[in-house]
């Protein structure tokens, strides 16, 4: 999920059809960490989560468990970026189903190191898969845990074609253009040449 708001569900959202699978997930939804921190550790709560900021998107209604809140800070660990500060607003971990553990944060930070899974009571090495929010550090900092892979989810941080409703641009290669007139010009001392 990149460099997006990190509100996206997707992944979640396709892990609840699969009965048995554990994994973690962040996702940024700052009036979920409200609720879940108000009801307080080891409260059942009915939530609506995620799909608040980007456009397109729906929040996910979840019934969960409240299982840690934190203040979202944390030093990163691994080969990238590792011993710096990082934080990702206050959170709240919960669990759906017994088995998805989501990591709400009120803040779009990274979730590109183990760290901030761990500072926050959610132990990656015991999860099927872990969603991590970053376009490459990852790689580095979760290996030896799993192997990494890149996903394709709809949202701001990868094109889809027709996702969102653009009403006032036009860009390739969401909308269609002509064949465009392009020319390069070649400076040889201070002489230019049109080549086509």
């Amino acid at each position: 999920i990149a460099g997006a708001p990190g509100d996206s569900t997707a992944i979640l959202s396709g892990a609840l059809q699969r009965p048995g699978l554990r994994g973690a997930a962040p996702v940024t939804d700052p009036v979920a960490v409200e609720i879940a921190s108000a009801a307080g550790v080891g409260a059942c709560v009915d939530l609506q989560i995620g799909g608040r900021f980007t456009p397109g998107l729906q929040p996910l209604p979840v019934r969960a468990t409240v299982l840690h809140l934190g203040d979202g800070q944390f030093e990163i660990s691994g080969p990238v970026l590792g011993g710096e500060r990082s934080s990702l607003g206050r959170t709240a971990t919960i669990l759906i189903d017994g088995r998805l553990t989501v990591l709400l944060t009120s803040e779009p930070g990274l979730t590109h190191t183990p760290a901030a899974f761990t500072s926050q009571g959610i132990d990656p090495r015991r999860q099927d898969f872990v969603v991590a929010k970053s376009s490459s550090h990852f790689h580095a900092n979760f290996a030896g845990i799993g192997t990494t892979l890149e996903v394709a989810t709809p949202g701001l941080s990868h094109f889809t074609k027709g996702f969102s409703p653009w009403r006032h641009a036009r860009f390739w290669p969401e909308h269609e253009f002509g064949e465009p007139d392009i020319r390069a010009h070649v400076f040889i001392g201070r002489e230019a040449t049109i080549q086509s």
